[in-house]
C-alpha cells in the first residue's frame, strides 16, 4: 500500500520508472529482485484507475490513451510480474470493483488476439482461493473478441456505422465438423465493435459474450488434430507458436484450479482429457513443445492428488512413463524400458539443458507416491522407481545445466522421491530403495552432494546466494536424512553396506575427509536444521562406522567440540538442535572413546600426600557443564522434558559404560542427587489430549527410564554402601509410598483413549515402547533394591507387600490385553519381578502374609491370559515365571501352614489343562513350551499335596475329573517317553503321580485313564533299548542310560504305590507289567553287591524287592497268569 500510495504522488516519476524496469527487468527476469515490478504495477493501477496525464516536466499534457495502457498492462505481465499485482492490490479490490474491474476489462480488450495479458492475470489469480473463483466466472464470459484487420475496412464485409463503431454479417470461428464439443464458436450477425489499435496493427473489438474455456479447448482440439506433423518440424510456424503458448497456459490454468477449488475438476474434465492427449500424441515426435507438455504434466499431477487411481490408469496409457520390458532369454529376466519420459530426457532435455519435462515428472511420481493407498502396491509404479533410483539419481550430476538452480531443484525432487519410499515401511518400495543406495552406484549421489555443499560452505561460490540457498539447504537436510535412515535400518552387527564402506574411503581431494566434510555444517553460519540434520546423521555414522572420528577429524577436533559445546549451552539454541547435540554425545560415549574423552575435558586435581589425583568438571571448556546446568533447569521448570531425556541418556550411558572418572566428577557436584532423582519424587502425568501431549509423555517415560537404569547400576555396582545422601533421598521416598505409586504405573495405559486421539501409528508405537522401557527398567530397580539394599533403600516389609500387591494389580491389567508381543514381553518383566523378589524376601512375614490374595491374582492373570499359550513368542513366555511364582506361594502356604483358599488352587486346572491337551499335539516341543509343561505338571503336583492334606470331600476330585487332568497327564508321558529329549517332563509326570498314587481316590481315576498301556506299552518301548551290556555283572556298575535306569526306578516305585492303595482293583496290571518288562525284573535282582557297586544298583535291588513282596502276597494269580516270570522271580 505504501509503495502504490508513493507510485501515485507523480506522472514524472512514473516515467522513469518506466524506463528503469524496462532496463532492469530483462536481466533480472530470473531473480526474486520484484520491487521494481511491484511499482510498474502500481504505475499500471493507478495510470489505469485516475486515468493521469504528464510528462517528464511534471505539466499536463494529455490524457493517458487506452492503448498505452494496455500496452503497459501487456508488458507488465509479460515480465513475470503475476504474483505480485495482488500484493499491491487489497483485499477488497479483488471484487469487481472499479480497481480490479479497469485491468481485467483491459486485459479482455484484445483477446484473443493477445491471449498473454489475459491468461497471465487469470494465472495469478488462480491460485488463491479468495480469487479463484473469479477466474472461473472471468473465463466462463469474455465480453469483447478482438480480431485484427489486415485490409481496409472497405475491403471487408463490415458497415462503418461511426469513426471508430463497426458492424459485421455472422463469421464462424470454429465450424461444428472441427469441434469435440458438439457446436460452433461463431459472432452472430449485426455484432457491433469498436476499432483499437495493437502498436502498428489495427484491430475491431466485438462486443460478444462467449467462453473462453471454449476457445481456448478449441484451440487445442486443433493443435492436438494438426500438431504432430507440425512438431516434427525444426522450426514451428509463428501462429502455430502464439497456439502452444495459449494452450499451455490453459492447463497452467487447470492446474492451479484444481488445487485451489474443490469441485473444479468436474467443470474442466474436457480440458483434463486433453492433457491426457497430448502426453501420448505429443511425447513420442521428434522436436515437441517442453513447455507445453511439461504443463500437461503438471495439470496431470494436479488431478492425480483429487482422483489418484483414475488419473493414474489413464497416464498409464500415454506410454510416457518407464514401464516393464520382457527380454526373451533363457532366464527370463526382465528390465525396465525408458518409456517417452526417457526418451525426451536423453534427446531433447540434455541437449538443451533445461528439464521442465523431468522436473513435473518427478512431482508426478512424487505426488504418486504419496497416494500410495489408492494405488497400493502398483507394479507400475513400482517400474519407475526403479528407474529413477537406477538411472537418473547415479547420473544427474553428468548432466548439463543451463541454469544452475535446476540443478539443484531436481536434486531436491528426487531426494523427496527417495525419502517418500523410506518411509514405506516393509513395501517393495523400500526395500528396493534401501538395497539399490546401500550396495550400488545411486547411493554415491548422496555423498556428492555432501561434497557439493561442504565445498560451498568453505570457498563461499558466488551461487551460494539468498535464491539458491535455500534450495541447497533442503537438498542437503533431505540428504541427511535419507543417509540416516539406511545407517539406521542396519543392526549393529551387520556387516558394513557399500555406501558405508564409500563413506569411509570417500573424499572431497586428498585434504579432506567425508567426514570433516560433514562437520563444517556445524558451524553458526549455517541454517539451524540444517546443523541438526548433519549432527543426526553424525550420530548415525558412530553408531555403524567402525572408525575413530577424532583421528578422522585431526586438528578441527577441538573446534568442533567447542562450536556443538556452545550451540548446547546458548539460550537461544532450537530444542532439536540441543537434542541432537546430546544424542551425538551419548552416542559418542558408547562408541567413540577419544572423542568421548575430547567432550568430556575432564580436569585432573591436584594430588597430596592425603589424597591421590582425581578428576573434577572442567567449567570452562567439555559439556558436562552445560549438561548438569540442564539438569539444573529442569529441575527448576525451564527444561521440556523431550531435552531432559536427552541429558539422563547422556547420563545413564556415563554409567553404563563405566566412565568413572566421570561419574566420580559428576556425583562431587553440589545437589547431585537432589536434582538428578526429582522426577521420581513427582506425580508421572500421562496426557492423550493431543499427539503434542503424547509425544510429551512418551519423553516422560524415557526420562524416567534412564533416571533408573542409573540408580540401578548405582545400587549394583556399590552393594555394600551407598552414597549417604542417595540413602536419606530413598527414606524419604519411601515415606511417600512411592514404591507403591510407580509400582502401579507399569499397568496398562489407556488405550481406548490413546485411539481416539491418536492417528499416527508411529506416534502410538513410540508411546507403546516408552512405557514397556519403563517396566522393565522399574522392574531391575525392584530387583536391586530388593537383594542388595533393603533398608538403605527403604524397603520394609509393608513397603514390600505393598510393591508386591502393586505388581500384580499391574500385571492382572496387562493380562486382559489381546495376545501381543507388547503383552508377553510386559507381563515377563512383571512375573519375573514378582517370582524373585519373593525368594528374596520368604522370610518376610508382610510380604507373605496375603498369599491367599496374591494366588487370587495369579489364578485371575492366568485365566485372562490362558492365549498367551498359544502364541508363538519371540520373548521368554511369562508363564514360566507366574507357574513359578505360584509354586513358590504354595510352597510357603505349606510351609507356615497359612490359610488359602482352596477355590483359588481350583482355578489353575482349567489353564494346567490347557497347557497339557496343547502339548499333547504340539511335535516337536520348543525349548519353551517343554519348560512351561515341566512347571505346569509340578505346579499340579503341588496342588495336589496342598488339596488332598487339607480337605476330605471330593470337590479337588471333581476340579480334577472334570477338566480331564490326568488323562492329559497320561497323554503327555506317553508322547514324552516317545522322545528321549523330554526327559524333564517325564520325570516331572512321574513325581506327581507318585504324590497322587498315595490317594485312594486318586488313584483310582488315575487307572480309569489307561495307565496299564502307559506302564506295559510305553515304558516298554524305551526299556527295550537296555540290553545285557548296559548292565555289566562283572563291574557291577551301569554303563547304560541312566536316564532309562531312573525311569525304571520310578515305575516300580508308582507301581507299588498303586498296589498299595488300590489293592485288588491294581493287581491284574501290576501282573502285567511284571510280564512285560520281565527282563529288567530280573536284572535288578541279579545286579552284584559290595564295595564299589553305585548306589542306584542298591536302590533299584530294593524297589524291585519291595514289589516283588507286594506282589507275594497274591502269588497264586501270579503264579497262574505268569509261570514263567513268578519262577524265574522266585
Amino acid at each position: 500500500k505504501f509503495l502504490r500510495d508513493f507510485c501515485c504522488t507523480s506522472w514524472s516519476f512514473l516515467i522513469l520508472l518506466q524506463k528503469l524496469v524496462s532496463m532492469v527487468t530483462d536481466s533480472w527476469r530470473d531473480l526474486p529482485h520484484y520491487s521494481p515490478i511491484i511499482l510498474y504495477v502500481a504505475a499500471i493501477k493507478y495510470q489505469s484507475v485516475s486515468g493521469c496525464h504528464g510528462d517528464m516536466d511534471g505539466t499536463v499534457d494529455e490524457q493517458v490513451s487506452l492503448n498505452e495502457v494496455h500496452s503497459l498492462i501487456h508488458r507488465a505481465l509479460q515480465n513475470d510480474a503475476l504474483n505480485f499485482l495482488l500484493a499491491v492490490l487489497s483485499n477488497e479490490d479483488l471484487g469487481p470493483d472499479e480497481d480490479l474491474s479497469v485491468i481485467v476489462l483491459m486485459s479482455q480488450a484484445t483477446f484473443p488476439v493477445t491471449c498473454s495479458s489475459f491468461l497471465n492475470l487469470l494465472l495469478s489469480l488462480a491460485p488463491h482461493e479468495t480469487t479463484a473463483h473469479h477466474v472461473m466466472r472471468l473465463m466462463d464470459t469474455v465480453p469483447y473478441f478482438t480480431e485484427v484487420l489486415s485490409e481496409d475496412l472497405t475491403q471487408l464485409d463490415v458497415e462503418c456505422q461511426e469513426v471508430t463503431t463497426v458492424s459485421r454479417d455472422c463469421k464462424v470461428v470454429y465450424p461444428k465438423e472441427s469441434a469435440a464439443l458438439g457446436k460452433e464458436l461463431v459472432i452472430p450477425a449485426n455484432t457491433v465493435g469498436h476499432i483499437v489499435q495493437l502498436g502498428e496493427l489495427q484491430a475491431v473489438c466485438w462486443n460478444v459474450e462467449y467462453s473462453a474455456w471454449d476457445f481456448l479447448l478449441l484451440q487445442a482440439i486443433h493443435l492436438h488434430s494438426s500438431g504432430q506433423a507440425l512438431f516434427s518440424q525444426v522450426t514451428i510456424p509463428h501462429d502455430i507458436a502464439d497456439v502452444v503458448e495459449n494452450v499451455t497456459k490453459l492447463f497452467d490454468i487447470v492446474s492451479e484450479l484444481l488445487h485451489s477449488i474443490e469441485d473444479a475438476a468436474n467443470k474442466l474434465h474436457p480440458q483434463i482429457s486433453m492433457c491426457f492427449h497430448f502426453l501420448h500424441r505429443f511425447s513420442a515426435c521428434p522436436s515437441p513443445s517442453l513447455p507445453l507438455l511439461a504443463s500437461c504434466i503438471r495439470c496431470i499431477t494436479a488431478y492425480l492428488e483429487l482422483h489418484p487411481s483414475e488419473a493414474w490408469v489413464h497416464l498409464l496409457e500415454t506410454g510416457f512413463l518407464p514401464h516393464r520390458l520382457v527380454v526373451p532369454s533363457a532366464n527370463k529376466s526382465t528390465s525396465v524400458a525408458s518409456g517417452h519420459f526417457g526418451h525426451l530426457l536423453a534427446v531433447q532435455e540434455q541437449a538443451k539443458g533445461k528439464y521442465l519435462v523431468t522436473m513435473e515428472t518427478l512431482d508426478c511420481i512424487h505426488t504418486a507416491l504419496g497416494a500410495r493407498k489408492f494405488l497400493g502396491n502398483s507394479p507400475e509404479l513400482l517400474i519407475c522407481v526403479m528407474y529413477i533410483v537406477e538411472e537418473l539419481v547415479p547420473a544427474y550430476c553428468k548432466w548439463r545445466f543451463v541454469q544452475r538452480n535446476d540443478f539443484y531443484k531436481i536434486s531436491l525432487k528426487l531426494m523427496d522421491i527417495v525419502t517418500a519410499c523410506l518411509c514405506m515401511k516393509d513395501t517393495p518400495f523400500c526395500e528396493f530403495v534401501k538395497h539399490s543406495l546401500q550396495n550400488t552406484v545411486a547411493g554415491l549421489s548422496l555423498l556428492n552432494n555432501i561434497s557439493m555443499g561442504a565445498v560451498a560452505l568453505e570457498t563461499r561460490a558466488a551461487w551460494w546466494s539468498s535464491l539458491r540457498k535455500d534450495v541447497i539447504c533442503e537438498v542437503l537436510k533431505a540428504t541427511f536424512t535419507i543417509l540416516e535412515c539406511l545407517m539406521s535400518s542396519r543392526s549393529d552387527s551387520s556387516p558394513l553396506t557399500a555406501l558405508e564402506s564409500a563413506f569411509v574411503h570417500h573424499s572431497l581431494d586428498q585434504r579432506h575427509s567425508m567426514f570433516p566434510a560433514l562437520c563444517s555444517f556445524l558451524y553458526p553460519q549455517g541454517d539451524p536444521s540444517l546443523r541438526t540434520s548433519a549432527i543426526r546423521l553424525m550420530t548415525a555414522l558412530c553408531k555403524r562406522i567402525p572408525m575413530s572420528v577424532y583421528a578422522s577429524l585431526g586438528e578441527e577436533a577441538p573446534a568442533i567440540r567447542d562450536t556443538l559445546v556452545s550451540r548446547l549451552s546458548a539460550l537461544s539454541s532450537p530444542r532439536q538442535l540441543i537434542t541432537s547435540i546430546l544424542q551425538f554425545i551419548s552416542v559418542a560415549i558408547q562408541t567413540q572413546p577419544s572423542l568421548t574423552e575430547l567432550f568430556l575435558a575432564l580436569q585432573k586435581t591436584k594430588s597430596t600426600a592425603q589424597e591421590a589425583a582425581s578428576f573434577e568438571i572442567n567449567e570452562m571448556e567439555g559439556c558436562l557443564t552445560p549438561i548438569m546446568d540442564h539438569l539444573v533447569a529442569f529441575k527448576d521448570g525451564r527444561l521440556p522434558y523431550s531435552i531432559a531425556s536427552s541429558v539422563y541418556d547422556v547420563l545413564r550411558n556415563l554409567w553404563k559404560h563405566k566412565r568413572d572418572a566421570a561419574v566420580v566428577a559428576i556425583k562431587q557436584s553440589a545437589n547431585f542427587w537432589p536434582t538428578l532423582l526429582y522426577p521420581l519424587f513427582n506425580d508421572l502425568e500421562v496426557w492423550y489430549q493431543s499427539e503434542e501431549a503424547c509425544h510429551q509423555s512418551t519423553e516422560q517415560f524415557n526420562t524416567i527410564s534412564h533416571l533408573l537404569y542409573i540408580l540401578t547400576a548405582e545400587g549394583y555396582y556399590l552393594a555394600k554402601s551407598c552414597d549417604s545422601s542417595l540413602v536419606s533421598l530413598f527414606r524419604e521416598f519411601s515415606s511417600k509410598r512411592k514404591y507403591s505409586y510407580w509400582t502401579m504405573k507399569c499397568g496398562k495405559l489407556e488405550e481406548d483413549e490413546i485411539q481416539a486421539v491418536l492417528t499416527s501409528a508411529p506416534v502410538k508405537e513410540s508411546l507403546r515402547r516408552a512405557h514397556i522401557k519403563f517396566v522393565n527398567e522399574w522392574c531391575k530397580f525392584l530387583l536391586i533394591a530388593s537383594k542388595y539394599h533393603t533398608a538403605a533403600f527403604g524397603l520394609t516389609e509393608d513397603v514390600i507387600a505393598e510393591a508386591l500387591e502393586a505388581l500384580l494389580c499391574a500385571l492382572e491389567e496387562h493380562s486382559k490385553d489381546p495376545v501381543s508381543k507388547e503383552t508377553l514381553e510386559v507381563c515377563t518383566y512383571l512375573s519375573n519381578t514378582l517370582m524373585i523378589i519373593l525368594r528374596y524376601q520368604r522370610q518376610s512375614a508382610k510380604a507373605i502374609v496375603r498369599i491367599s490374595e496374591m494366588v487370587e491374582s495369579v489364578c485371575r492373570v492366568l485365566q485372562y491370559g490362558w492365549g498367551l499359550v498359544d502364541f508363538a513368542p519371540t520373548v521368554p513366555s511369562p508363564l514360566v515365571n507366574l507357574f513359578s511364582t505360584s509354586i513358590t506361594l504354595i510352597q510357603e502356604a505349606r510351609s507356615t501352614q497359612g490359610s488359602l483358599d482352596l477355590r483359588f488352587c481350583h482355578g489353575y486346572i482349567p489353564f494346567i489343562s490347557k497347557v497339557l491337551q496343547k502339548v499333547s499335539f504340539v511335535d516337536p516341543l520348543s525349548s519353551d513350551l517343554m519348560e512351561i509343561t515341566v512347571l505346569a505338571v509340578l505346579l499340579l503336583n503341588e496342588l495336589c499335596q496342598f488339596c488332598t492334606s487339607n480337605q476330605k470331600d471330593g470337590p479337588w476330585l471333581t476340579a480334577l475329573r472334570q477338566n480331564s487332568i490326568l488323562q492329559h497327564i497320561v497323554q503327555v508321558m506317553d508322547k514324552s517317553l516317545r522322545s528321549s529329549s523330554m526327559q524333564l517332563v517325564v520325570d516331572a509326570c512321574l513325581s506327581l503321580l507318585l504324590g497322587v498314587s498315595q490317594f485312594r481316590e486318586l488313584a483310582k481315576l488315575l487307572v480309569m485313564n489307561n495307565l496299564d498301556q502307559l506302564l506295559c506299552l510305553s515304558f516298554g518301548s524305551i526299556f527295550d533299548k537296555i540290553d545285557e551290556e548296559e548292565v555289566s555283572m562283572e563291574t557291577g556298575g551301569s554303563h547304560g542310560n541312566e536316564y532309562i535306569t531312573g525311569t525304571w526306578m520310578n515305575s516300580l516305585s508308582l507301581v507299588s504305590n498303586l498296589l498299595d492303595t488300590l489293592d485288588h482293583i491294581f493287581v491284574q496290571t501290576a501282573i502285567d507289567f511284571t510280564g512285560v518288562h520281565a527282563k529288567q525284573l530280573l536284572q535288578g535282582l541279579t545286579l552284584p553287591m559290595g564295595d564299589g557297586v553305585k548306589i542306584n544298583n542298591f536302590i533299584r535291588i530294593l524297589e524291585t524287592v519291595e514289589l516283588v513282596k507286594k506282589l507275594m502276597k497274591f502269588k497264586e494269580k501270579w503264579q497262574f497268569k505268569q509261570p514263567e516270570v513268578y519262577t524265574s522271580v522266585v
